[in-house]
Protein backbone atom coordinates (compact mmCIF):
# COMPACT_ATOMS: atom_id res chain seq x y z
CA UNK A 1 0.00 0.00 0.00
CA UNK A 2 1.24 3.48 -0.81
CA UNK A 3 1.28 4.95 2.67
CA UNK A 4 3.66 7.74 3.70
CA UNK A 5 6.64 6.76 5.82
CA UNK A 6 5.97 9.07 8.73
CA UNK A 7 9.33 8.63 10.49
CA UNK A 8 11.13 9.44 7.24
CA UNK A 9 8.79 12.39 6.72
CA UNK A 10 9.80 13.79 10.11
CA UNK A 11 13.49 13.52 9.24
CA UNK A 12 12.90 15.01 5.79
CA UNK A 13 11.17 18.06 7.20
CA UNK A 14 14.03 18.55 9.68
CA UNK A 15 16.99 18.29 7.30
CA UNK A 16 15.56 18.45 3.73
CA UNK A 17 16.47 14.85 2.85
CA UNK A 18 16.04 11.30 4.19
CA UNK A 19 19.28 9.80 5.52
CA UNK A 20 19.69 6.15 6.51
CA UNK A 21 17.65 3.21 5.22
CA UNK A 22 14.09 4.51 5.56
CA UNK A 23 12.13 6.12 2.74
CA UNK A 24 9.06 8.34 2.39
CA UNK A 25 7.02 5.28 1.34
CA UNK A 26 6.11 3.04 4.27
CA UNK A 27 7.57 -0.46 3.84
CA UNK A 28 10.14 0.61 1.22
CA UNK A 29 13.77 0.71 2.40
CA UNK A 30 17.07 1.85 0.99
CA UNK A 31 20.34 0.01 1.37
CA UNK A 32 22.44 1.65 4.09
CA UNK A 33 25.59 3.43 2.85
CA UNK A 34 28.34 1.01 1.71
CA UNK A 35 26.12 -2.09 1.89
CA UNK A 36 25.20 -4.67 -0.73
CA UNK A 37 22.12 -6.87 -1.03
CA UNK A 38 22.46 -10.46 -2.25
CA UNK A 39 19.30 -12.35 -3.19
CA UNK A 40 19.76 -16.14 -3.49
CA UNK A 41 17.77 -18.52 -5.68
CA UNK A 42 15.98 -19.91 -2.62
CA UNK A 43 14.65 -16.46 -1.79
CA UNK A 44 16.99 -15.78 1.11
CA UNK A 45 18.75 -12.44 1.19
CA UNK A 46 21.83 -10.99 2.83
CA UNK A 47 22.66 -7.34 3.49
CA UNK A 48 26.40 -6.94 4.03
CA UNK A 49 28.69 -3.99 4.62
CA UNK A 50 31.51 -3.95 2.09
CA UNK A 51 33.32 -0.78 3.17
CA UNK A 52 33.68 0.97 6.51
CA UNK A 53 35.16 4.42 6.77
CA UNK A 54 35.03 4.46 10.58
CA UNK A 55 38.27 2.49 10.77
CA UNK A 56 40.07 5.33 8.97
CA UNK A 57 39.39 7.84 11.74
CA UNK A 58 41.60 8.25 14.78
CA UNK A 59 44.30 5.88 13.57
CA UNK A 60 47.79 6.33 12.20
CA UNK A 61 50.54 8.67 13.27
CA UNK A 62 50.59 12.37 12.55
CA UNK A 63 52.85 13.68 9.77
CA UNK A 64 56.27 14.76 11.00
CA UNK A 65 55.72 18.34 9.82
CA UNK A 66 53.26 20.63 8.07
CA UNK A 67 55.31 20.31 4.88
CA UNK A 68 55.15 16.50 5.13
CA UNK A 69 51.36 16.69 5.53
CA UNK A 70 51.17 18.93 2.45
CA UNK A 71 53.19 16.46 0.42
CA UNK A 72 51.09 13.49 1.50
CA UNK A 73 47.83 15.27 0.74
CA UNK A 74 49.05 16.52 -2.63
CA UNK A 75 50.00 12.97 -3.58
CA UNK A 76 46.59 11.60 -2.59
CA UNK A 77 44.69 14.30 -4.49
CA UNK A 78 46.91 13.91 -7.57
CA UNK A 79 46.45 10.12 -7.63
CA UNK A 80 42.69 10.47 -7.18
CA UNK A 81 42.28 12.96 -10.02
CA UNK A 82 44.65 11.09 -12.33
CA UNK A 83 42.79 7.79 -11.87
CA UNK A 84 39.55 9.49 -12.93
CA UNK A 85 41.05 10.93 -16.08
CA UNK A 86 41.19 7.54 -17.76
CA UNK A 87 38.57 8.14 -20.42
CA UNK A 88 37.95 7.60 -24.12
CA UNK A 89 36.30 11.02 -24.40
CA UNK A 90 37.34 14.57 -23.61
CA UNK A 91 36.91 15.49 -19.96
CA UNK A 92 35.44 18.66 -18.56
CA UNK A 93 35.24 20.03 -15.04
CA UNK A 94 32.59 21.82 -12.99
CA UNK A 95 34.23 24.98 -11.69
CA UNK A 96 32.83 27.17 -8.92
CA UNK A 97 34.53 29.97 -7.05
CA UNK A 98 35.74 27.61 -4.33
CA UNK A 99 39.01 25.86 -3.60
CA UNK A 100 37.69 22.33 -4.15
CA UNK A 101 36.92 22.50 -7.86
CA UNK A 102 39.88 24.83 -8.51
CA UNK A 103 42.30 22.28 -7.02
CA UNK A 104 40.82 19.53 -9.19
CA UNK A 105 41.14 21.65 -12.34
CA UNK A 106 44.72 22.45 -11.35
CA UNK A 107 45.53 18.77 -10.99
CA UNK A 108 43.91 18.02 -14.35
CA UNK A 109 46.14 20.68 -15.93
CA UNK A 110 49.21 19.32 -14.13
CA UNK A 111 48.99 16.06 -16.04
CA UNK A 112 51.30 16.52 -19.03
CA UNK A 113 49.43 13.81 -20.94
CA UNK A 114 46.21 15.83 -20.92
CA UNK A 115 45.26 19.18 -22.40
CA UNK A 116 43.72 21.80 -20.12
CA UNK A 117 40.05 20.86 -19.65
CA UNK A 118 36.98 22.81 -20.59
CA UNK A 119 35.47 24.23 -17.40
CA UNK A 120 31.80 25.01 -16.78
CA UNK A 121 30.13 27.42 -14.36
CA UNK A 122 26.55 28.44 -13.68
CA UNK A 123 25.89 31.92 -12.33
CA UNK A 124 22.81 33.68 -11.00
CA UNK A 125 21.51 37.17 -11.53
CA UNK A 126 21.56 37.72 -7.74
CA UNK A 127 25.08 38.95 -7.08
CA UNK A 128 25.49 37.29 -3.67
CA UNK A 129 24.85 33.83 -5.15
CA UNK A 130 26.97 34.02 -8.30
CA UNK A 131 30.58 32.78 -8.46
CA UNK A 132 31.18 33.37 -12.16
CA UNK A 133 33.92 35.97 -11.76
CA UNK A 134 35.90 33.83 -9.30
CA UNK A 135 35.55 30.83 -11.62
CA UNK A 136 36.82 32.86 -14.57
CA UNK A 137 39.88 33.85 -12.55
CA UNK A 138 40.63 30.23 -11.67
CA UNK A 139 40.17 29.09 -15.26
CA UNK A 140 42.43 31.90 -16.49
CA UNK A 141 45.13 30.95 -13.98
CA UNK A 142 45.20 27.40 -15.37
CA UNK A 143 44.66 28.44 -19.02
CA UNK A 144 41.51 26.31 -19.10
CA UNK A 145 38.74 27.03 -21.59
CA UNK A 146 35.98 28.54 -19.48
CA UNK A 147 32.26 28.37 -20.29
CA UNK A 148 29.70 30.11 -18.09
CA UNK A 149 26.00 30.76 -18.20
CA UNK A 150 23.76 32.93 -16.03
CA UNK A 151 20.28 31.65 -15.15
CA UNK A 152 17.45 33.23 -13.21
CA UNK A 153 14.09 33.88 -14.82
CA UNK A 154 13.39 30.26 -15.88
CA UNK A 155 14.01 28.64 -12.49
CA UNK A 156 10.37 28.87 -11.38
CA UNK A 157 9.20 27.23 -14.58
CA UNK A 158 11.73 24.39 -14.30
CA UNK A 159 11.31 23.36 -10.66
CA UNK A 160 8.74 20.61 -11.33
CA UNK A 161 10.93 19.16 -14.08
CA UNK A 162 14.01 19.25 -11.83
CA UNK A 163 12.16 17.49 -8.99
CA UNK A 164 11.09 14.81 -11.46
CA UNK A 165 14.72 13.83 -12.01
CA UNK A 166 15.34 13.09 -8.33
CA UNK A 167 15.27 9.49 -7.06
CA UNK A 168 13.53 10.75 -3.91
CA UNK A 169 12.56 14.17 -2.59
CA UNK A 170 15.50 16.37 -1.62
CA UNK A 171 15.07 20.06 -0.88
CA UNK A 172 18.67 21.24 -0.98
CA UNK A 173 18.96 24.30 -3.21
CA UNK A 174 22.12 22.89 -4.83
CA UNK A 175 19.90 20.77 -7.09
CA UNK A 176 19.06 23.93 -9.04
CA UNK A 177 22.58 24.92 -10.17
CA UNK A 178 23.50 21.24 -10.61
CA UNK A 179 20.63 20.74 -13.05
CA UNK A 180 21.55 23.77 -15.14
CA UNK A 181 25.27 23.06 -14.91
CA UNK A 182 24.89 19.46 -16.09
CA UNK A 183 22.62 20.50 -18.93
CA UNK A 184 25.03 23.27 -19.95
CA UNK A 185 28.16 21.09 -19.79
CA UNK A 186 26.47 18.29 -21.76
CA UNK A 187 26.48 20.54 -24.82
CA UNK A 188 30.27 20.15 -24.93
CA UNK A 189 31.36 17.08 -22.92
CA UNK A 190 29.89 13.84 -21.60
CA UNK A 191 32.18 13.39 -18.56
CA UNK A 192 33.05 16.06 -16.02
CA UNK A 193 34.86 16.03 -12.67
CA UNK A 194 33.53 18.05 -9.74
CA UNK A 195 34.56 19.04 -6.24
CA UNK A 196 31.44 17.69 -4.54
CA UNK A 197 32.20 16.04 -1.20
CA UNK A 198 35.34 18.01 -0.38
CA UNK A 199 33.61 20.07 2.33
CA UNK A 200 32.79 16.90 4.24
CA UNK A 201 36.38 15.66 3.92
CA UNK A 202 38.18 18.93 4.70
CA UNK A 203 35.70 20.57 7.12
CA UNK A 204 34.74 23.33 4.70
CA UNK A 205 31.25 24.13 5.98
CA UNK A 206 30.62 26.88 8.57
CA UNK A 207 29.05 24.22 10.81
CA UNK A 208 32.52 22.79 11.51
CA UNK A 209 33.72 26.22 12.62
CA UNK A 210 30.65 26.36 14.85
CA UNK A 211 31.64 22.97 16.32
CA UNK A 212 35.03 24.37 17.26
CA UNK A 213 33.64 27.62 18.66
CA UNK A 214 31.14 25.69 20.76
CA UNK A 215 33.98 23.48 22.07
CA UNK A 216 36.00 26.55 23.07
CA UNK A 217 33.02 28.15 24.81
CA UNK A 218 31.45 25.00 26.30
CA UNK A 219 32.09 26.37 29.80
CA UNK A 220 29.35 28.97 29.27
CA UNK A 221 26.22 28.15 31.36
CA UNK A 222 23.31 27.09 29.19
CA UNK A 223 20.90 29.52 30.86
CA UNK A 224 23.18 32.37 29.78
CA UNK A 225 23.44 31.32 26.12
CA UNK A 226 19.68 30.66 26.03
CA UNK A 227 19.03 34.16 27.37
CA UNK A 228 21.41 35.73 24.86
CA UNK A 229 19.76 33.72 22.09
CA UNK A 230 16.32 35.01 23.05
CA UNK A 231 17.53 38.62 23.10
CA UNK A 232 19.31 38.30 19.73
CA UNK A 233 16.28 36.67 18.08
CA UNK A 234 14.12 39.61 19.17
CA UNK A 235 16.58 42.47 18.67
CA UNK A 236 18.48 41.47 15.53
CA UNK A 237 16.38 41.53 12.33
CA UNK A 238 16.99 39.07 9.53
CA UNK A 239 18.69 40.44 6.44
CA UNK A 240 18.53 39.17 2.86
CA UNK A 241 21.46 37.31 1.39
CA UNK A 242 23.17 33.95 1.43
CA UNK A 243 24.01 32.69 4.96
CA UNK A 244 24.33 36.15 6.48
CA UNK A 245 26.20 36.95 9.72
CA UNK A 246 22.88 37.46 11.53
CA UNK A 247 21.67 34.05 10.39
CA UNK A 248 24.90 32.36 11.54
CA UNK A 249 24.77 34.05 14.95
CA UNK A 250 21.17 33.02 15.60
CA UNK A 251 21.75 29.42 14.52
CA UNK A 252 24.94 29.15 16.60
CA UNK A 253 23.24 30.37 19.77
CA UNK A 254 20.28 28.07 19.10
CA UNK A 255 22.47 24.96 19.21
CA UNK A 256 25.16 26.02 21.68
CA UNK A 257 23.56 24.47 24.79
CA UNK A 258 23.27 20.99 23.25
CA UNK A 259 25.94 18.27 23.57
CA UNK A 260 28.49 18.38 20.73
CA UNK A 261 26.80 15.85 18.42
CA UNK A 262 23.31 17.25 18.81
CA UNK A 263 24.62 20.80 18.37
CA UNK A 264 26.13 19.80 15.02
CA UNK A 265 22.82 18.25 14.00
CA UNK A 266 20.96 21.39 15.10
CA UNK A 267 23.14 23.52 12.84
CA UNK A 268 22.41 21.26 9.85
CA UNK A 269 18.67 21.30 10.60
CA UNK A 270 16.46 23.46 8.35
CA UNK A 271 13.11 23.27 10.15
CA UNK A 272 12.54 23.45 13.91
CA UNK A 273 10.17 21.11 15.76
CA UNK A 274 7.79 24.04 16.30
CA UNK A 275 7.63 24.73 12.57
CA UNK A 276 7.04 21.03 11.82
CA UNK A 277 4.24 20.76 14.35
CA UNK A 278 2.54 23.85 12.90
CA UNK A 279 2.79 22.45 9.37
CA UNK A 280 1.45 18.95 9.99
CA UNK A 281 -2.21 17.93 10.04
CA UNK A 282 -3.74 16.72 13.30
CA UNK A 283 -4.09 13.08 12.23
CA UNK A 284 -0.35 12.60 11.60
CA UNK A 285 1.28 15.20 13.85
CA UNK A 286 1.76 13.01 16.92
CA UNK A 287 3.12 10.07 14.94
CA UNK A 288 5.61 12.23 13.05
CA UNK A 289 6.73 14.19 16.09
CA UNK A 290 7.20 11.08 18.26
CA UNK A 291 10.31 10.12 16.24
CA UNK A 292 13.46 12.11 16.96
CA UNK A 293 15.38 12.70 13.70
CA UNK A 294 18.59 13.18 15.66
CA UNK A 295 18.58 9.44 16.44
CA UNK A 296 19.56 8.72 12.82
CA UNK A 297 22.64 10.91 13.23
CA UNK A 298 23.41 9.72 16.78
CA UNK A 299 23.62 6.14 15.48
CA UNK A 300 26.51 7.11 13.21
CA UNK A 301 28.10 9.36 15.80
CA UNK A 302 28.29 6.49 18.29
CA UNK A 303 30.64 4.59 15.97
CA UNK A 304 33.34 7.20 16.64
CA UNK A 305 32.53 8.05 20.25
CA UNK A 306 36.19 7.90 21.29
CA UNK A 307 37.37 10.20 18.49
CA UNK A 308 37.80 13.97 18.30
CA UNK A 309 34.53 15.92 18.03
CA UNK A 310 35.50 17.17 14.55
CA UNK A 311 36.13 13.62 13.33
CA UNK A 312 32.69 12.62 14.60
CA UNK A 313 31.02 15.53 12.78
CA UNK A 314 32.83 14.76 9.52
CA UNK A 315 31.99 11.06 9.74
CA UNK A 316 28.31 11.72 10.48
CA UNK A 317 28.00 14.07 7.50
CA UNK A 318 29.73 11.61 5.18
CA UNK A 319 27.42 8.78 6.28
CA UNK A 320 24.23 10.85 6.12
CA UNK A 321 24.37 13.90 3.86
CA UNK A 322 26.82 12.50 1.28
CA UNK A 323 25.17 9.10 1.16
Amino acid sequence: PRRPGLEALGVYLSVNYVPGHKSLVDGVYKLPPAHSLTLDADGSRRVEEYWNLASCFGKGGSPSSFEDAQEQLRGLVSDSVRSRQVSDVALGAFLSGGLDSAIIVGEMCDDSLKAAPDTFTIGFSEEGYSEVEAARQSAGHYSATQHDQVVGETIGDDIEKILGYLDEPMADTSILPMFYLSKFARQSVTVALSGDGADELFAGYPTYAADRLRHLTSWTPSFLTDAVSAVVNKAVPDSPGKVTAEYKLKRFLEGHSYPAGKAHYAWRRTMSDEMKAALLLDDVRDRVMSFDPYSVFAEQEAKLEECHYLDRSLYVDIKTWLC
